[in-house]
């Protein structure tokens, strides 16, 4: 299977930076944070990471994504035993970069699992950060593979618990701004258009319908960018 970690990143028209993720894998969190990190040392207005159908196993990644946004070596999340015996801690790993500032959009959805749901739990509520979408698949456990005769049988064995205490497992994580009109179809029959009289669009109104383009049948990916 293709586990590329980073599917999309790309530099929109206002100054607004969208990356995609397809999950967090074992090949790196390094493309993340020096995606992110290149765009805050450009002086972008934002940055859009769209979570949404993200999945990933890759825990260290999570630390180390966290530690561009939380600067400290803050307590991020627990795993624990079935029992409630906390087994790890996992900090925020800084590197010496950060977003500078960068206002961070966060985007999730019911496809928003494993490592990946994770990382938006982690983020909910740091200064800076928002999550947009709908809840999230509440995957907030790890599993152990167990060989049988003639297959494998995976079962959670152990919690991801984020560092206020609250397990998201079987419940999902809420968005700070929910899009309830997800299949809401954004036209750009609005957007800006060359006058009566024949005269070009301004430069500005270029970059307004171009960035309407980008968005367009993508309500949740609108709405980011409206904010």
């Amino acid at each position: 299977p293709d586990l590329r970690t980073v599917e999309k990143a790309e530099e929109w028209p206002e100054g607004i930076c969208y990356l995609r993720l397809a999950g967090l894998y074992p090949d790196d969190g390094t493309n993340v944070l020096n995606t992110l990190t290149g765009w805050a040392a450009d002086s972008r207005a934002g940055v859009i990471m769209d979570l949404r159908d993200a999945a990933g196993s890759n825990l260290d990644a999570v630390d180390r994504i966290c530690g561009i946004v939380v600067t400290t070596n803050a307590l991020l999340y627990r795993v624990e035993d079935l029992h409630g015996t906390v087994l790890e801690t996992h900090h925020a790993v800084p590197s010496g970069r950060s977003l500078g500032g960068l206002p961070l959009m966060v985007l999730v959805d019911g496809g928003t699992r494993a490592a990946s749901e994770l990382l938006g739990a982690v983020l909910r509520g740091r200064p800076g950060v928002m999550l947009l979408g709908s809840r999230t698949r509440g995957d907030g456990v790890l599993r152990e593979s167990i060989p049988l005769s003639d297959a494998r049988l995976r079962i959670a064995t152990r919690w991801l618990v984020p560092a206020e205490g609250v397990r998201y497992a079987g419940t999902g994580i809420d968005p700070d701004v929910v899009v309830t009109d997800l299949g809401g179809i954004r036209s750009v029959e609005n957007a800006p258009e060359a006058g009566r009289d024949g005269r070009p669009l301004s430069s500005k109104a270029v970059l307004d319908r171009e960035l309407m383009e980008r968005v367009a049948g993508d309500s949740v990916l609108g709405r980011a960018t409206d904010i």
